[in-house]
């Protein structure tokens, strides 16, 4: 290699000759000035609030977390694929709404998809089709419950536990 600091690599090169440029220097991206932003008035909705509470009392908190709102790709991993960074792509764009941890390793155990009205539209089905074959592949188990005004905590603790259940005995 040179001492050229400024090596961007044969890609670099080729699109700064077609008058593409990369980031200067290594600098982080700044935002556009004609961008502002700001503060959510809240990350939950009132039902995925009430019902990531209703999780809290139900999940075994001596050996589990409860986190919310989770990219997929930070839950799986694409191992193989004809078009691995396709697939990575697909998986990068999705979220999950729960992800129980094991407390001691942080990794994950189950997912858990609070389904709304929303679920019923034939793109959100195909995303949830996409979203459980992907999980299933992986080996991780998911819990699919129909948003309500109220929860049966106990039949949600045996759901959760029969899903844990079925992965742990494979």
């Amino acid at each position: 290699m040179s001492g050229n600091q400024n090596n961007a690599g044969c890609l670099g090169q080729f699109l700064k000759l077609i008058g593409i440029e990369g980031p200067k220097g290594g600098k982080p991206e700044e935002p556009s000035a004609e961008v502002t932003y700001g503060i959510s008035k809240r990350l939950f909705s009132p039902a995925e609030t009430n019902f990531y509470r209703v999780l809290e009392s139900v999940m075994d908190q001596e050996n589990q977390r409860l986190i919310a709102k989770v990219r997929l790709a930070d839950v799986i991993y694409v191992k193989s694929a004809a078009k691995k960074l396709a697939e990575s792509n697909k998986i990068r764009s999705k979220h999950v709404d729960y992800v129980l941890l094991d407390r001691e390793t942080m990794a994950p155990v189950l997912v858990i998809e609070l389904d709304d009205k929303s679920h019923n539209r034939a793109d959100r089905q195909a995303r949830d089709r996409f979203v459980d074959a992907a999980l299933a592949s992986a080996g991780l188990p998911i819990l699919r419950v129909k948003v309500s005004q109220s929860y049966d905590t106990a039949a949600l603790r045996e759901q959760i536990a029969v899903k844990q259940g079925a992965s742990n005995g494979r």
